[in-house]
């Protein structure tokens, strides 16, 4: 969580240049035009005076433009001077009425009195002076010793040692410098002879080669040789062996059998496992992985500009789990914290095969590495039973949760002792601590959640595993109720199985808790209490939960009921502007027929739907159908605070406030109650979600997401890799490798880093094209050819926002744009002239903006791929942005992306359709539905503006039932949605 650099506020001090001849660069000098004031070169006189003559000439442009700035309060020039940021979006109700903004208020050109923030800044300004890149944006930075806005206190908990430090927020940063471990120069050795014999092995491994392949491979390669390396395989059976050799360097599978009673018999099981405390090992001594651990708890706040401190978390060595338990082992105890998965997944397609795995991650790795499927990556660490159904229902069901628990009890055998007194470790890092390892995070589906806490689930008179909520209020989610612990779980069992009670009493007593007569695994170990380390999971409960089950389902059922409206979301669907990392639900037919159970997708789905249905299931036409929408907005905001990568104090009561309006909006719409039941577990899990935030972090360490992505690993090998018979071992080796693969891909990565650091040549792939332009903030790329602006107004021709009616020409208007900016800005002019481009003047075109921004969820820096392209994959992309100006921010459409050299410096300049028009009063429908609103201006008033200025990318979507209208989408990601409320507060 790297904040990016400070922004300055200097002023850019620039060499002037003489005047040119037409070169492609700016003309400095020339005769005055006598109708303008112009300086024009004497060679092109006719042709301006010409240009100038006509109806609109740019004395009366200029004039209607300094008649706007004193045209009142709702004039731009006015909004501009009062620089009040939240003129921006969406436009005040009543902001512009009484004024034609379309015909009154030009281009938002500079004057001195009124500097612009989207000034045209060089090219080569450093990122942190653009306007609108990452930076510290705290108030009173002035004092550098004092308190500041912004700063981040971290606070150590006591045990550990450390004190309380204080951090400026452009210092403050979570990267850790890695461990210099000495070099290995030969990392694949000794199970392979040489480095070719090793790629070679990778990739046999990762493309699923059988045994005949890999010899015919061979047998190909050898004829071919270089010899420059030294390639030493000659069957599939020296790999096999270089592969039996690599493994024995990490902790491998093992097969433990045990025995439980059904029935009067005792019926053997086996588990898979890897040795948990061998496999833990494998990780300390990484060097590189352990300086990338956090050892202690930690509190990290951030200065208000009141002085206050905010707390915020996000990994769960930041939350008050990791807290407690470093509270609970000696002084010098450090807290290592395991986060496990566990579900069962389908490897043939009708089900007939089944993986029950077993996934572990270290909670005290940051989450990019964490989550990654790379060393320090979850791993699978046990593969437990498949236990077949029984037509004994109740005996059985008992008996499968003590499989399961015998089961995960021999996983984590090897670290039980551990978690009571510790062990003291040489790391790879070569420090010595004594460490303590707990579960901190149990991340489950509900169905696995009730194994895991022995609850009875569905049903049951407690169906929640983490409180004693009656079945008949779970949807009341703001009422509070008893939460469940391990000791009083312990209590219960014991007072069921005091002697002398007959089965019907012991049954009774469990079920005043719902529990069922089995021994808790995790209970055996110290400090892992399961129902406070089992945690809302987003992906069952939202994705695949309220909305994949619940809410489109519902949906559907209103917009089918529409006439036409089937059809209608169907092309709305279509038309729904793309968007980098959110799928688009037009290309595999209509939506209405789609048909999926991938969370992702569901995810996606529901940050598009209230802006693509609206105008279909309106008040009128569906009264129910909107009702339902109006809960689904509620749900999605809760749903974009549960995913805050980094959440705040403030975030927390914003998010519980939408968790309170979703429950009363489910509960108290009772119109949605005829159609769907909602008394369900999984519509009750979300009362937990930011209580578990303050516990064990962001949703990011709860979350099953990354778990489930290796379930498709598992079925590929399952299909690729085995004789369907007794597939679990020959999985399990196979997904060993691919570990021990890893591991050594890593090893030499490194060692290339490190010899092409050594030569000073380390590669940077995509920063090296000489087409592409720009750094630090935003990059340009996909260069065109130059074109002169004669070419450049011959072709758009018959655009407005290049040749508008009745104002000036395209290079008149340029001009006009750099020399005001210059002149606002302090830019001392080339010449100490006026800027006059030429129509033979060149400029360079780009089709693709690479824009850096600092995101505002977690101060990282994000990036958006931005176009402005007119035949890309066939169809016109132009993408909307958010910019920056002295006013405040407006959003726009990107019409042209492109540089000039003025005086010698280059300038990156955007053409820009603004969509700042008034919007009138906020409707009803937009308030329920929490639509930000945008009007476009006319085409013809498209605007230049510094590249700098654009802040980030935008997705707009058109407004299906009111042409010219757009809506901004605050859902596609975090960063825009918090964004958006800042802007609209």
């Amino acid at each position: 969580m790297s904040p990016g650099p400070k922004r300055s506020t200097r002023r850019h001090n620039h060499s002037t240049a003489g005047p040119t001849t037409k070169t492609g660069r700016a003309k400095t000098a020339g005769t005055p035009c006598t109708l303008c004031g112009r300086l024009v070169a004497p060679q092109g006189y006719a042709n301006h005076y010409k240009k100038c003559s006509q109806d609109h000439t740019l004395a009366q442009y200029e004039a209607e433009y300094e008649a706007s700035k004193v045209a009142g309060p709702s004039g731009e020039a006015s909004r501009r001077g009062a620089g009040d940021p939240h003129d921006a979006v969406p436009p005040s109700n009543n902001e512009h009425q009484g004024h034609d903004y379309e015909m009154g208020t030009p281009p938002r050109t500079p004057s001195p009195a009124t500097p612009d923030v989207n000034m045209a800044i060089p090219l080569d300004a450093a990122a942190g002076d653009a306007p609108g890149t990452p930076g510290n944006l705290a108030a009173g930075a002035g004092d550098e010793d004092g308190p500041q806005a912004d700063d981040i206190r971290v606070e150590y908990h006591p045990n550990s040692g450390r004190g309380t430090h204080v951090y400026r927020f452009g210092e403050f940063t979570r990267a850790k410098k890695p461990y210099e471990a000495p070099l290995n120069e030969e990392p694949w050795r000794p199970a392979f002879h040489s480095r070719v014999d090793y790629e070679f092995a990778e990739f046999a491994l990762a493309a699923a080669l059988k045994e005949e392949q890999i010899d015919k491979l061979i047998k190909l390669i050898r004829t071919v040789e270089y010899h420059q390396d030294e390639f030493t395989f000659n069957t599939h059976t020296d790999v096999r062996k270089s592969w039996d050799e690599a493994c024995k360097k990490y902790t491998p599978f093992t097969k433990t059998t045990y025995k439980v009673r059904l029935e009067n018999k005792d019926i053997e099981h086996d588990v898979w496992s890897r040795n948990l405390w061998d496999y833990t090992q494998d990780l300390l001594r990484d060097g590189r992985l352990v300086s990338q651990m956090e050892w202690d708890a930690q509190r990290l706040s951030r200065r208000l500009p009141n002085g206050t401190f905010e707390q915020f978390y996000d990994e769960p060595y930041t939350a008050e789990r990791f807290w407690e338990v470093q509270s609970k082992i000696p002084q010098g105890g450090k807290p290592f914290g395991l986060i496990v998965y566990a579900d069962k997944s389908k490897l043939s397609s009708f089900g007939t095969a089944k993986a029950h795995p077993v996934i572990v991650r270290c909670a005290n790795l940051p989450a990019a590495i964490r989550n990654g499927n790379g060393p320090g990556g979850g791993r699978i660490i046990g593969w437990l039973p498949i236990v077949k159904e029984s037509g004994k229902k109740n005996e059985h069901v008992t008996y499968k949760r003590v499989v399961w628990h015998k089961g995960l009890q021999t996983i984590l055998l090897p670290v039980r002792d551990y978690t009571y007194t510790g062990v003291h470790y040489v790391c790879g890092d070569e420090e010595r601590r004594w460490i303590w390892i707990f579960v901190v995070i149990m991340s489950a589906d509900y169905e696995e959640q009730c194994y895991m806490a022995l609850i009875r689930g569905v049903g049951s008179n407690f169906p929640c595993p983490i409180c004693l909520v009656p079945k008949e209020l779970l949807t009341k989610i703001w009422m509070e109720h008893e939460l469940r612990t391990g000791d009083k779980a312990l209590a219960v069992l014991a007072s069921a199985r005091a002697p002398g009670l007959q089965v019907y009493e012991r049954e009774e007593k469990l079920k005043e808790w719902s529990l069922r007569p089995v021994d808790n695994a995790f209970l055996e170990l110290n400090n892992s209490d399961p129902y406070l380390a089992l945690s809302f999971d987003r992906l069952h409960a939202f994705h695949l939960g309220l909305f994949g089950h619940y809410f489109w389902p519902l949906l559907k059922r209103f917009i089918e009921a529409i006439p036409g409206g089937s059809s209608r979301v169907d092309h709305q669907f279509a038309e729904f502007p793309r968007w980098s990392g959110l799928a688009h639900f037009g290309s595999d037919g209509g939506v209405m027929t789609l048909t999926f159970n991938d969370g992702n997708k569901f995810a996606h789905l529901s940050r598009c739907t209230l802006f693509a249905v609206h105008n279909v299931v309106t008040v009128a036409a569906s009264p129910d159908g909107y009702l339902l929408l109006c809960v689904i907005r509620r749900y999605v905001e809760t749903d974009m605070y549960s995913g805050l990568e980094v959440v705040k104090e403030g975030d927390i009561a914003d998010g519980q406030e939408w968790q309170r309006k979703l429950a009363k909006g489910i509960n108290v719409r009772s119109e949605l109650v005829r159609y769907k039941s909602w008394e369900f577990p999984k519509g009750h899990t979300y009362a937990h979600l930011f209580l578990d935030i303050i516990a064990k972090g962001s949703s990011k360490g709860t979350d099953t997401r990354p778990n489930e992505g290796l379930h498709g690993p598992i079925k590929e090998i399952y299909l690729l890799r085995t004789n369907f018979r007794d597939v679990a071992g020959q999985i399990l080796e196979i997904d060993h490798q691919f570990y021990v693969a890893g591991h050594m891909r890593a090893d030499v990565n490194h060692l290339d880093a490190v010899k092409a650091e050594r030569l000073d040549q380390a590669k940077d792939f995509g920063d090296n094209d000489p087409d592409d332009t720009g750094h630090g903030h935003f990059k340009l790329r996909t260069r065109q050819r130059s074109q002169t602006l004669l070419q450049l107004q011959q072709t758009y021709a018959d655009d407005p926002a290049y040749a508008p009616p009745g104002l000036p020409p395209f290079h008149v208007r340029l001009s006009k744009y750099l020399t005001d900016t210059f002149v606002a800005n302090n830019i001392p002019l080339p010449g100490d002239q006026h800027i006059i481009l030429d129509e033979d003047f060149s400029i360079t075109e780009y089709r693709l903006l690479e824009v850096n921004y600092e995101s505002t969820v977690d101060w990282t820096t994000q990036t958006d791929l931005l176009r402005s392209n007119p035949n890309f994959f066939k169809a016109p992309r132009y993408d909307a942005v958010l910019i920056r100006t002295a006013e405040g921010h407006i959003f726009g459409r990107i019409l042209m992306l492109f540089t000039c050299d003025i005086g010698g410096t280059i300038y990156p300049i955007a053409l820009v359709h603004p969509y700042d028009a008034s919007v009138g009063n906020r409707s009803k429908k937009d308030r329920d539905l929490g639509f930000y609103r945008l009007r476009a201006r006319t085409r013809s008033r498209a605007e230049f503006f510094s590249i700098h200025s654009i802040v980030r990318g935008a997705l707009l979507v058109p407004d299906f039932g009111k042409e010219g209208d757009f809506l901004v989408d605050d859902l596609i990601d975090t960063d825009m949605f918090l964004r958006m409320k800042k802007l609209a507060a």
